[in-house]
């Protein structure tokens, strides 16, 4: 007569999905202030009310315009997240930051998805990603790095994964690199970056006479244009000079940056 033993000991099987989940919990739980979020908060604001005395606190051009050195493109996303969600202050702040977290941790997993990572493998990608690179502590963060990381991560999730017709991928990427740009002028190095890496993919088949992708990469080309032209606007009007530093204003250790002042120590 055989006796079968029974194994009397749990078994507890562990979900990768389930440790997702709850690492994404706590990341949106623990997500919120990054670096001068007060100053996005206060474009935020501004775009929601359309108020511009939220700006007074700000010192004054010789336009009369307030002047902040924190460029206005998280504020504007940002703005209208929290007019879609009837949230102000720092309740907006921590939607639009646990927004950010879920988005950049879906975008992170999908990518690696596509190189064949395991459920498991690309849980600890990302929890590397998240601890030990600088680019992990504005995962989860209402800043501006934390946005440029969102449409940096958008763009290649849609050039790599989104099986939409080559048009309206290029659309896509098109809207992420203007956003980019409106967050932080120097974004644009890192727009050009993103684009050779998505041309020299593409050159095989430039290569073989299929000019359509070429026109595609000169349809992005405007995208990049027109934030680019509405920022020297931007300048102009606050400013009066398309080109003048905003360190003009105020601050004599940054104001300026040419042969005779090479800023060695900043």
């Amino acid at each position: 007569m055989n006796i079968k033993k029974k194994n009397y000991l749990p078994k507890i099987i562990i979900d990768a999905k389930i440790l997702f989940l709850f690492f994404l919990i706590f990341l949106s739980f623990i997500s919120g202030y990054g670096a001068d979020s007060f100053h996005y908060l206060n474009w935020a604001i501004y775009f929601k009310s359309g108020n511009i005395d939220v700006l007074s606190s700000y010192s004054k051009t010789e336009n009369g315009l307030p002047l902040s050195t924190w460029y206005y493109g998280s504020g504007l996303i940002s703005g209208f997240i929290s007019k879609l969600f009837f949230v102000d202050g720092t309740a907006s702040m921590k939607v639009n930051s646990i927004i950010l977290t879920v988005s950049n941790i879906f975008l992170l997993f999908k990518i690696l998805e596509k190189y064949k990572f395991t459920q498991f493998s690309n849980l600890f990608a990302i929890s590397l990603f998240y601890l030990f690179l600088p680019a992990g502590f504005y995962l989860n963060k209402f800043s501006s790095e934390t946005w440029t990381i969102f449409f940096t991560l958008l763009s290649i999730f849609v050039y790599e994964i989104l099986n939409l017709r080559k048009k309206i991928n290029f659309f896509l990427i098109g809207i992420s690199f203007y956003f980019l740009i409106l967050i932080k002028p120097i974004n644009i190095f890192l727009v050009l970056s993103i684009i050779a890496i998505f041309f020299l993919k593409d050159f095989k088949t430039i290569k073989k006479k299929n000019f359509n992708k070429i026109i595609y990469y000169f349809f992005l080309s405007i995208f990049i244009i027109v934030s680019i032209l509405l920022l020297i606007i931007y300048h102009k009007i606050l400013l009066g000079s398309y080109f003048q530093s905003f360190y003009n204003y105020g601050d004599e250790i940054f104001k300026s940056f040419h042969i005779q002042n090479f800023k060695r120590s900043e």
